[in-house]
């Protein structure tokens, strides 16, 4: 038989060299899969978050579309001769050949109707002058200070 060599373990300290191997690869191999798993679920985090910023950017275009829309509707009407004239008599105080421009001044009382509508008595009085000649009394509104109704009830 031959002599034992100078280099190799006793066979004792050769299981244990072998279980220390194996656990320091086993110890590796579950490192190396803790990692993986952690870059596996960052991934699909990221993921989620490009999802969810892509719905954002669609709806934000369809929103900026539908505005776009909206200002090219507006910037056509600006364009229209109509809108050229209407700015004209507004800014410019000016007037179409043949067209009357009426000025009411001074100041008057509001009163509402029964309806809700805003009516300045001075205004109304003064545009009735104008259109029939005579100012004419509106038995629709209530008046203030009216003791007896002109208009006869009907009969029943």
């Amino acid at each position: 038989m031959s002599a034992p060599s100078q280099f190799s373990p006793p066979a004792g300290k050769k299981s244990s060299i072998r279980d220390f191997q194996a656990k320091l690869v086993l110890t590796v191999l579950v490192i190396l899969f803790v990692w993986l798993l952690v870059e596996y679920v960052s991934l699909l985090y990221k993921g989620y978050q490009i999802e969810l910023k892509k719905q954002w950017f669609i709806e934000e275009n369809s929103r900026l579309v539908d505005q776009n829309q909206e200002l090219a509707k507006r910037y056509e009407y600006y364009k229209t001769d109509y809108f050229f004239r209407k700015e004209a008599k507004r800014k410019l105080n000016k007037k179409e050949p043949g067209e009357k421009v009426i000025i009411i001044t001074g100041e008057s009382a509001q009163i509402k109707s029964e309806a809700g509508w805003e009516f300045q008595t001075d205004m109304v009085e003064r545009w009735q002058e104008y259109l029939f000649g005579e100012s004419q009394p509106d038995h629709n509104r209530s008046q203030v200070g009216r003791e007896k109704d002109p208009l006869p009830k009907p009969s029943e």
